[in-house]
Parts: structure tokens; sequence; C-alpha cells
């Protein structure tokens, strides 16, 4: 199963901070959603993660986004991180060494080929609206530029603890729109990599990319 916590030796949980200050990362040790990406809001209904419910139950956030063997944290108030971090890897180091599920396993596999991670626009468990969006891309430079995101942008994204993934590339006016996820959602610097990094990275490699967008 997916969301297993090996039972050999006990889990470990590190903190990093990310260049989102709203926003840090918890590393472990062990696979948490091998491939695939979940983030649901404070406001959500879904009990899809059991892991990510657990930790809403904390005041302090508004938003919880797992994913391979890492979860990004987003803080819903000003308090210090450095008062809080202690606490959330306490909760999860228990959580997981108690070999609590990272999601509810009948739902999971239902479910879990929405959350696939990939930089296209794969489904969300999204509070503000309460509704589940995402849908395959289509055609031949929608595939390019989601395997550009994939293999060039989403690995170094992952390492600040976030996501983009693919909504829509509209090939008559070039334009690309993305999703940011975790740190990279409302982070001050997310714009200048937007432009000065992934547009440019885009348009030399897909010519009909004329420009990128974040929703």
């Amino acid at each position: 199963m997916e969301n297993a916590i090996d039972a050999g030796a006990p889990v470990q949980v590190f903190a990093e901070s990310t260049p989102n200050p709203s926003v840090i990362k918890l590393i472990t040790n062990r696979a948490l959603l091998p491939g695939h990406l979940l983030e649901v809001n404070r406001n959500h209904a879904s009990s899809l993660s059991p892991l990510a419910t657990g930790l809403l139950e904390f005041p302090y956030l508004s938003s919880v986004m797992i994913s391979n063997h890492f979860v990004s944290l987003t803080r819903g108030t000003d308090e210090d991180w450095s008062e809080l971090i202690p606490v959330f890897r306490d909760f999860m180091m228990h959580y997981l060494n108690a070999g609590l599920p990272i999601v509810e396993p009948t739902s999971w596999t239902q479910e879990s080929h929405r959350y696939t991670l990939d930089a296209s626009f794969v489904a969300s468990a999204d509070t503000t609206s309460g509704n589940v969006e995402g849908g395959p891309t289509n055609g031949i430079l929608e595939a390019k530029i989601d395997e550009i995101l994939r293999d060039y942008i989403q690995p170094a994204v992952e390492q600040d603890g976030g996501a983009i993934q693919l909504k829509s590339f509209d090939p008559i006016t070039g334009q690309v729109r993305v999703v940011l996820r975790g740190a990279c959602n409302g982070c001050p610097s997310s714009s200048l990599t937007l432009k000065a990094g992934i547009e440019n990275l885009l348009k030399r490699m897909v010519p009909e990319v004329r420009e990128v967008v974040a929703d």
C-alpha cells in the first residue's frame, strides 16, 4: 500500500524553511504519497487524508500539502514558526511511528489517480470553493509543456516545498496557465521565478509559448 510506513527503524521528521515565510517543509525518512500530491485547506470537509485532518486541527495552519516524502504546512496566523515547528514535528513523528494512515485506504484506492504528481492540473481538495477541479491536458504542445514542467521545473520547486501544475495552454494567445501549490503559492519570490525562470525556459523550448501566468 502506498501510504504504508516501514515497520523497521523509527520514522524521523526534519523541518526545513522555504522561500515562503508562511510555509515550512517537514521531511520524513519514509515514503508518504509516492508519485502523488494532495493539498487540503482548512475549510474542506474531506476525510481523504487523516494525517492532513489531524494537522489542520491545529488552529495555526490554513493548509497542508502532502507529497512524496514531505509535508508542506502553510501558516494561517502570525505565530512564530520557531515555537510551532517542534509541535508539528512531534505530532508527525508520533503519528507516523504509530502506523496511522496517510490517506483513508478505500477512498484513496478510488481517488488516487486524480492526485498523480505530474505537471498537469490534477484534482485538488480546494477548500475555498469546496469543489474538486482538474482534468487531463490535450494536444501535442500541451504534452510538451507538461513534460518540461515535470522534468525541469517540478524537481526544483519540490525542493522548496512546492509544486507546479499545468492548467491550460491557449495556442492562439500563447498563454500558459499554471497552478502553484504548497510553498510556491503566495511566495514573495514566485512572481520573479515565474517570469525570469519558468516563462523564459518555456519560451526557449516551446516557441509557441508567449506568456506564463499563475492562477
